[in-house]
């Protein structure tokens, strides 16, 4: 974690999985294979999905989770090349209120044995919540994410390692 100032911080880490660049990319711009590892926790409830991953498309999931409350996730791709990167904007609400509001950016690299994902974000939050406690659930939320997909990518059941934190 970088803290970048007193509501604002960023996260970056590799993630290596053993699939080519195209299979990688593809699970995160095509809305059905998205939609198999881009969810909250099993008992939580979609209300609305859309995935249109190209430069100038939008993105929303929200989720209600099993204690009621109601995540959503808006997001705006800046720019989308095919196999390489990915980089958009997303608002973060948490029952209809703005929680964070974040930059990510997303590279892809061909290895030997597979794609390298490089995932960077910063976040600007609008709770009063310590900054470090908010960074790590975002750090460890965006992790499970990727184990989500790594479970994803080898057609193995997807079963969410997040819990209904909220």
């Amino acid at each position: 974690m970088t803290r970048i100032s007193e509501r604002m911080s960023a996260i970056a880490f590799d993630r290596t999985f053993k699939h080519p660049v195209e299979a990688v990319f593809s699970a995160f711009s095509h809305p059905e294979k998205k939609a198999q590892w881009f969810t909250g926790p099993a008992d939580a409830k979609v209300q609305e999905r859309k995935v249109d991953c190209r430069t100038g498309g939008s993105e929303v999931l929200e989720v209600c989770w099993a204690s009621g409350t109601v995540t959503r996730f808006e997001a705006r791709y800046h720019s989308v090349e095919e196999g390489a990167r990915i980089v958009y904007s997303y608002d973060l609400f948490i029952d209809g209120a703005l929680f964070s509001i974040s930059l990510a950016d997303i590279s892809f690299k061909t290895e030997v044995d597979g794609t390298i994902v490089s995932f960077a974000e910063s976040t600007s939050y609008f709770s009063d919540a310590d900054l470090g406690e908010m960074t790590e659930g975002r750090l460890h939320g965006t992790r499970a994410q990727f184990d989500m997909l790594a479970l994803a990518l080898d057609d193995k059941p997807v079963v969410s390692p997040i819990a209904d934190c909220h």
